[in-house]
């Protein structure tokens, strides 16, 4: 027991000193800085030391952040009683200022505390905290991001070169050419046996004329 004393009031001192000594946050923040969900566990004291777990959603007011709301659940645990539930409403807001300072406000619990910021990555990985719940029981606890994303790694290597695409489909047939000029004919001469303006040099009218008889002469 004093050693669960112990680390509740180291918690709060804890929290308490952040709230007071100058914000070490490493980026600028506001209530985009807290999206998505964040669970944690923590210790408190109220007539007896308890435990208590849960998880939160934090949904921030893009693109304006501004504020935002926040849901989820707690469940207490305090020593020789039973647990006890709690449902926080998504009515409940939440804000954190340019400096990591974080509020959040409900019907269940109020929070107070500091979001830590890591540099290059614009949601917080966790936030230190002081909630009370309405009943008066205070604890001490860290909220701690669910799904960090974490800053980013190098880039990797090319991949191999994917296989050869399929054929593409044939194309229109292109248009028709010009046509070609008509291609020259040589004249043709004249047909032995045809009619021919040119004088015949036949050898049979010339066998003919030399068979004439010779004309006979008188002899005086």
């Amino acid at each position: 027991m004093v050693r669960k004393a112990i680390v509740v009031m180291a918690g709060i001192m804890m929290v308490i000193g952040m709230l007071v000594s100058p914000p070490q946050s490493e980026a600028a923040t506001n209530s985009c800085s807290l999206d998505g969900t964040y669970v944690f566990s923590g210790l408190g004291e109220a007539g007896g030391f308890f435990e208590v777990l849960g998880s939160l959603v934090f949904t921030p007011s893009k693109p304006l952040c501004i504020a935002g709301t926040f849901t989820g659940f707690v469940t207490i645990q305090h020593q020789g009683q039973p647990v006890e539930n709690f449902i926080v409403p998504p009515t409940s807001i939440y804000n954190v200022t340019n400096d990591g300072r974080f509020t959040g406000n409900s019907p269940v619990l109020n929070l107070v505390g500091e979001v830590s910021m890591v540099a290059g990555d614009p949601i917080a990985n966790a936030v230190s905290i002081v909630a009370a719940f309405n009943t008066g029981s205070v604890f001490a606890a860290t909220l701690l991001n669910k799904f960090p994303v974490g800053l980013e790694g190098p880039q990797g290597e090319p991949g191999p070169q994917g296989p050869t695409g399929a054929t593409g489909a044939t194309g229109p047939p292109g248009p028709t050419g010009v046509a070609a000029p008509a291609t020259g004919v040589a004249s043709q001469g004249p047909v032995p046996g045809s009619s021919d303006p040119r004088p015949s040099s036949s050898p049979t009218r010339s066998l003919r004329a030399s068979s004439r008889p010779c004309a006979r002469t008188s002899s005086t």
